[in-house]
């Protein structure tokens, strides 16, 4: 996939150091421009959630993005995962 077609998209302009501030300005720059979109679940679409489907709706095609629900439950299992080797 084509980070800068991403960056592009959501019109980020700052640093690409990894840091906080980084990370919070990412985060509010896609907050801005990819909001939430339901269109595809009432036309009665297929919704692929692949890397590649989600890339393509949200940066190629210019379309919005889904919400994602999180439970403790889920948030344990993410960090789990991102803390084991």
């Amino acid at each position: 996939m084509d980070i800068n077609a991403y960056l592009d998209r959501i019109a980020y302009r700052g640093e690409h150091t990894p840091s906080l501030e980084t990370l919070t300005r990412l985060h509010q720059a896609h907050l801005r421009a990819i909001t939430y979109e339901n269109l595809d679940i009432h036309l009665g679409r297929y919704l692929a959630l692949d890397e590649r489907a989600m890339f393509d709706k949200m940066v190629t095609g210019r379309r919005g993005g889904w919400r994602r629900r999180w439970t403790p439950r889920a948030c344990r299992r993410s960090t789990q995962s991102a803390s084991s080797p």
